[in-house]
Protein backbone atom coordinates (compact mmCIF):
# COMPACT_ATOMS: atom_id res chain seq x y z
CA UNK A 1 0.00 0.00 0.00
CA UNK A 2 1.57 3.75 -0.87
CA UNK A 3 -0.39 5.44 2.01
CA UNK A 4 -3.26 6.62 -0.76
CA UNK A 5 -5.37 3.96 -0.36
CA UNK A 6 -7.65 3.26 2.40
CA UNK A 7 -8.14 -0.84 3.26
CA UNK A 8 -11.62 -0.33 2.52
CA UNK A 9 -10.77 0.85 -1.28
CA UNK A 10 -8.53 -2.11 -1.30
CA UNK A 11 -11.26 -4.54 -0.61
CA UNK A 12 -13.19 -2.42 -3.22
CA UNK A 13 -10.31 -3.16 -6.09
CA UNK A 14 -9.97 -6.96 -4.77
CA UNK A 15 -13.28 -7.21 -5.28
CA UNK A 16 -13.89 -6.04 -8.84
CA UNK A 17 -10.68 -8.26 -9.53
CA UNK A 18 -12.34 -10.86 -8.98
CA UNK A 19 -15.47 -10.37 -10.62
CA UNK A 20 -14.01 -9.28 -13.67
CA UNK A 21 -12.25 -12.60 -13.62
CA UNK A 22 -15.38 -14.43 -12.81
CA UNK A 23 -16.73 -12.34 -16.14
CA UNK A 24 -13.39 -13.47 -18.02
CA UNK A 25 -14.11 -17.27 -17.24
CA UNK A 26 -17.40 -17.29 -17.00
CA UNK A 27 -18.68 -15.03 -19.34
CA UNK A 28 -20.95 -11.79 -18.94
CA UNK A 29 -24.29 -14.50 -18.73
CA UNK A 30 -23.00 -17.47 -16.76
CA UNK A 31 -21.07 -14.84 -14.50
CA UNK A 32 -24.88 -13.13 -14.08
CA UNK A 33 -26.24 -16.36 -13.38
CA UNK A 34 -23.66 -17.31 -10.37
CA UNK A 35 -24.48 -14.38 -8.91
CA UNK A 36 -28.24 -14.00 -9.09
CA UNK A 37 -28.10 -10.93 -11.20
CA UNK A 38 -29.08 -10.02 -14.70
CA UNK A 39 -26.81 -9.99 -16.69
CA UNK A 40 -26.84 -5.78 -17.47
CA UNK A 41 -26.25 -5.43 -13.56
CA UNK A 42 -22.74 -6.94 -14.97
CA UNK A 43 -22.48 -4.53 -18.53
CA UNK A 44 -19.21 -2.72 -18.50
Amino acid sequence: MDGSETPEREREQALLEHLRDLIDEAGQGGAARQLGVDRKTLCC
